[in-house]
């Protein structure tokens, strides 16, 4: 008997964890983020104006990122399982919130526990690095994340809050019954269809960064957040001058120790970039070398396609005639406009670019003589960059025309080139 009940407990479990796969791997459709949306601005307000159990409003101002999850299931029988999908939203260094991702919570518990719940859940994170971290290596919360229960209340007591210096604080509100349940364990990560139904190709890095805009479903969501003293220390700081605060001395020193903990929301976006790559160029004889690159985008938030790129290479090549052998060494200097199409697995992209360029040519007989010449130099081109990531990508091809004038002989070549960048 003993075995069947432990038998029945491994099956319950096993088709517990079976359904919170299958729930993670559900497709969502762009009616499913709309839907999502507008739950999660409904929990938002819920969350805010309920009495006794709720989020702490010192708490939300010191976090930087907030993850909503309407009616997040948990089952369990003896092992238990947790799944859910919801939004994640993070505000920028001046405190405006930018446009939401959408990502599921899942994952497995142990212990003694029975039952059944649908609950909201609302995760304030202390900084988008932690939550980029989650996101990107599907960290287990409470094993290799420190996450706590969240402090209940509206103010929040800095002398006795211990969970401040946790990356995740958690709260859920239960609309069941439901024993033993906890967040250990769970997984916070992207649900990459529901993104893809709502920003198309756009990484969701970017859209966390504030690259991409809100889409007009997320409003009223953002309006809420931007609108609540709780959510915005703007907002804030404008209630507490205005005497709002003052009955409150408590809670206003909880709120700054809360922001201490956390941090401010300073994550700046990825404006510079490196690279290197191979360069050949098509002349007589046919010239092979390497190209460094370095980039900045001088206005990422109005222009974020524009790069100044500054651009150096050298290719050499030599051959043989008659007894005698040449061997030409060209350097070029250059720098100027780079336009791409930022946000995009595939990025295509043109540039150009001004400079100098400087040519030595030794002609080998008897002897060595070496002639070397300068000239202004521009190149125009065009290519395809594959970014895999947002912080690294592989330069499919380029092709450019380079153009140059030495010794008062004008010559545009052909030039290809193959390489790999970073940005930082």
């Amino acid at each position: 008997m003993r075995n069947a009940s432990w038998t029945t407990i491994a099956i319950s479990g096993a088709l517990t964890v079976g359904m919170c796969v299958a729930a993670s791997a559900t497709v969502s459709s762009r009616a499913d983020d709309v839907a999502r949306l507008q739950a999660a601005e409904r929990v938002f307000h819920e969350v805010l104006s309920g009495t006794g159990h709720t989020v702490a409003e010192n708490v939300l101002v010191g976090g930087q990122c907030i993850a909503i999850v309407p009616g997040n299931k948990q089952f369990a029988l003896g092992v238990g399982g947790i799944y859910g999908k919801g939004i994640a939203v993070c505000r920028d260094a001046n405190g405006r919130w930018g446009a939401p991702i959408f990502i599921t919570v899942g994952g497995a518990s142990f212990g003694l526990q029975f039952g059944g719940e649908s609950a909201d859940l609302v995760l304030v994170f202390q900084n988008q690095d932690g939550l980029e971290a989650m996101l990107n290596n599907k960290i287990r919360l409470g094993a290799q994340a420190s996450a706590a229960a969240g402090p209940i209340g509206r103010q929040v007591e800095a002398s006795t809050d211990a969970s401040l210096h946790a990356q995740v604080l958690a709260y859920a509100r239960s609309r069941g019954l439901y024993a033993g349940v906890n967040l250990n364990g769970a997984v916070v990560q992207t649900d990459e269809t529901g993104n893809r139904a709502m920003y198309g190709h756009a990484y969701w890095q970017d859209v966390l960064a504030g690259k991409v805009a809100a889409p007009p479903e997320a409003r009223v969501l953002l309006t809420s957040l931007e609108r609540s003293p709780y959510t915005n220390p703007v907002v804030m700081a404008q209630r507490e001058r205005a005497g709002g605060a003052a009955t409150q001395p408590a809670g206003q020193a909880a709120g700054q120790a809360v922001r201490g903990a956390f941090g401010a929301p300073t994550r700046p976006l990825l404006r510079y970039s490196a690279g290197v790559g191979y360069t050949h160029e098509r002349t007589s004889p046919g010239l092979n070398g390497f190209d460094l690159n370095a980039g900045m985008r001088p206005y990422p938030d109005r222009l974020p396609g524009l790069d100044i790129i500054a651009d150096i290479s050298r290719v050499r090549g030599s051959q043989s005639l008659l007894g005698a052998s040449a061997t030409s060494s060209q350097w070029t200097y250059l720098v100027g406009p780079e336009f791409d199409v930022p946000r995009r697995l595939f990025t295509p992209y043109g540039h150009l670019l001004f400079g100098e360029g400087h040519l030595n040519t030794s002609t080998t007989t008897t002897s060595t003589t070496t002639v070397g010449a300068n000239s202004f130099a521009w190149m125009l081109g065009a290519g395809l960059k594959l970014t895999p990531t947002r912080m690294f990508s592989i330069k499919l091809i380029q092709l450019d025309a380079l153009h140059t004038s030495f010794n008062n002989s004008g010559s545009t070549d052909l030039r290809l080139t193959f390489g790999v960048g970073i940005q930082f």
